[in-house]
């Protein structure tokens, strides 16, 4: 193996890339049940480099892994006797359940920057057992440099467990209350070498074999062949048929509800009259009292016109050829004299 999928111009002209029953890891955590404990003898190793400490914890039980780890307390690390200081060993800061299984999907890769757009399973999960070793090996050739490494090994090594400590003693000792971002941590520090364990057979393959052809060492095996195909992508709404209904069901609803209000609203009786672009006239016309003949207020004007609900054009056609002024009336009821507004006559113009 010397080139991908992305290689040779295959799939120049398509925007997704189709991976058709592909062989994947599925990660499962799970807090460990009440009452389990590491046998601090057999199950747990200490890492020490440059005055740093940190003792990791790992046990197989059943189907899975149990892992758990404690860094060097910060007064201990000040003192650079996390390695002969043992007694902050005793105990364990954070532990999890690890579960691998294998599944097999179709995957859907989008073409330019081959982030995952769709993944649908196509088989059942089934358990992959994980030699505890297999993870030793991998720690110790991560916290120890060794006797002949180079120094880009040694500065590599020195930096990741200063970061390493330097993180878990800030939440250790400033943020007690928050128990997940160690968590966290360590699971991701779980998750990296089976996440890039598939990425490490492809390069040793590709790198030995033009050494060693023909020799099988590090050979793809034959459950990672697998078809690839090119695709077009469209989103579309996907969801549970219960979430669709309850969506359709309750929008239909309250559409229906406004048309019936809206139609309800039309079949009213105005409750109030129509207005016009003189509002004195509309209150006026609504008020008044009775004067001498040949005068009329506005009220007794809207009678005789049938000017209750008129419109501005027709107030203007009822006015235009009339005179208004304002006189004194005496109301015989209250014994009370009034201004009123009054119009006479049609005149001449």
């Amino acid at each position: 193996m010397n080139s991908t999928l992305l290689q040779g111009g295959i799939f120049n002209d398509t925007d997704t890339i189709l991976l058709n029953n592909a062989p994947g890891f599925l990660l499962k955590f799970r807090t460990p049940y009440d009452g389990f404990t590491f046998n601090l003898e057999d199950d747990c190793q200490l890492y020490a480099t440059r005055g740093d400490a940190v003792q990791i914890c790992i046990r197989p039980q059943n189907s899975s892994l149990f892992i758990g780890w404690t860094v060097c307390p910060t007064n201990i690390y000040w003192n650079q006797t996390c390695a002969t200081e043992k007694s902050w060993t005793n105990s364990v800061d954070e532990t999890t359940s690890l579960s691998v299984f294998n599944q097999t999907a179709t995957t859907a890769y989008n073409r330019q920057n081959n982030s995952i757009l769709n993944v649908k399973t196509v088989s059942s999960p089934q358990p992959v057992p994980i030699d505890p070793a297999d993870f030793r090996a991998i720690w110790t050739k991560l916290f120890d440099p060794g006797d002949n490494s180079t120094s880009n090994d040694a500065v590599m090594v020195g930096s990741f467990i200063f970061q390493l400590g330097w993180y878990l003693r800030l939440y250790k000792d400033q943020f007690r209350d928050d128990q997940q971002s160690s968590l966290n941590l360590l699971r991701n520090f779980l998750t990296v070498p089976i996440q890039f364990s598939t990425t490490a057979l492809q390069f040793s393959n590709a790198t030995l074999q033009p050494i060693f052809p023909g020799a099988g060492v590090f050979a793809i095996p034959s459950e990672l062949e697998t078809t690839a195909s090119a695709a077009r992508i469209q989103p579309r709404f996907i969801g549970k048929l219960w979430t669709v209904c309850a969506f359709v069901g309750t929008g239909g609803f309250l559409v229906l509800w406004a048309g019936c209000i809206l139609g309800w609203i039309l079949f009213q009786k105005p409750a109030l009259f129509d207005s016009s672009a003189f509002p004195e006239f509309d209150m006026a016309s609504k008020s008044g009292s009775s004067t001498q003949r040949g005068l009329y207020t506005i009220s007794d004007l809207t009678e005789i016109e049938d000017l209750a609900s008129a419109g501005s054009w027709e107030i203007t056609k009822a006015m235009r050829r009339k005179t208004g002024r304002v006189i004194e009336t005496q109301s015989r009821a209250q014994n009370t004299n009034h201004f009123v507004f009054v119009v006479t006559e049609d005149t001449t113009v």
